[in-house]
C-alpha cells in the first residue's frame, strides 16, 4: 500500500517531539536538511527511502516505526509474517519503485525490497546507494546493468545474481526494454541489519534539484577494479551530507 504523505509526516513528527528533538538535532543526526524534514513533516514531499531511512536513523528508531506504531519489546521466537500484494508499502523516486515486504516482522535482520529499475543511465553519484553489510540482488525481469564505485559495470540477465558489500557505492540501470525488475535482499552486519538500510534509502528524493549532471562512465565488460579504494565517509549509511 502507498504510504500517504500527511501519515508518514505525522509520524515522523510524533516521533521527534516524543523524544524531544528539534528539527536542528536530527538533522544532524540524520544528514538530512531541516528544510527537508520540515516539508517531510508537514507532508509536503514524501522523501525517498534512503531519506526515510536516514530519518529513522536520526530519531533512533528502525524504518519500520515511521510507517506505524512498533512494539518495542523482545522480539518472540517462532516468527512469520506474510506480505500480500495488497499489503507492501511502496515507495516511488525518481529513479527506482521500491516495493518493502514484511514490515511488519519485528527485529528482523533482512530488508526485502522488489525494485523496479526505471533510469537508463547511471544516477549522479550523490544519489548512488551505500549502507553498511551486504546486499543480494536478483534480475526478475529485463536486463540490468550494476555500477559500483571499484569496478566496472555488471551486465546481469534475468535470473542473474550478484552479491557485493554494500558499503561500496552502488546503482542500477535498466538497459533492456521497457524498466526492469529486481529482488534486492540487504543484510547488515549489526543487530540493526533491516533499519540500517532502510536508513540508507533516505536522501534521493531531496537531493533531486540539486543533482549533478556527472554519471559514472561505463568500463569494460570484465568485472575489474575501475579505481583503488576510496576513503569512506564518516556517515556509515553514505551520501552527501545534507545543506
Amino acid at each position: 500500500m502507498d504510504q500517504p504523505l500527511s501519515n508518514l509526516g505525522s509520524r515522523v513528527k510524533t516521533l521527534r517531539q516524543e523524544r524531544g528533538l528539534t528539527l536542528q538535532q536530527v538533522s544532524e543526526r540524520s544528514g538530512v536538511s531541516v528544510s527537508t524534514l520540515s516539508k517531510v513533516e508537514n507532508g509536503q514531499v514524501s522523501g525517498t527511502i534512503n531519506t526515510m531511512l536516514k530519518i529513522a536513523r536520526g530519531l533512533g528508531v528502525l524504518f519500520d516505526h515511521l510507517l506505524e506504531d512498533t512494539d518495542t519489546n523482545p522480539p518472540p521466537t517462532g516468527r512469520l509474517v506474510r506480505t500480500t500484494a495488497d499489503q507492501v508499502d511502496r515507495f516511488p523516486t525518481e529513479f527506482y519503485d521500491y516495493q518493502v515486504h514484511s514490515t511488519e516482522m519485528v527485529g528482523r535482520h533482512m530488508l526485502p525490497l522488489v525494485i523496479d529499475v526505471k533510469t537508463r543511465q547511471p544516477p549522479p553519484k550523490v544519489d548512488w546507494s551505500t549502507h553498511e553489510g551486504e546486499e543480494f540482488l536478483l534480475v526478475l525481469e529485463g536486463r540490468v546493468e550494476f555500477h559500483s564505485e571499484h569496478y566496472g559495470p555488471v551486465a546481469l540477465n534475468p535470473g542473474d545474481s550478484i552479491y557485493f558489500d554494500s558499503s561500496m557505492r552502488h546503482a542500477y540501470v535498466s538497459v533492456g526494454e521497457g524498466d526492469a525488475r529486481v529482488i534486492s535482499i540487504s543484510l547488515a552486519q549489526e543487530e540493526s541489519a533491516a533499519g540500517t538500510r532502510m536508513t540508507h534509502l533516505q536522501r534521493r528524493r531531496d537531493d533531486h534539484q540539486e543533482q549533478s549532471p556527472s554519471r559514472s562512465t561505463p568500463g569494460d565488460d570484465a568485472i575489474v577494479p575501475a579505481r583503488t579504494s576510496t576513503s569512506q565517509s564518516s556517515n556509515p549509511f553514505g551520501g552527501r551530507t545534507e545543506p
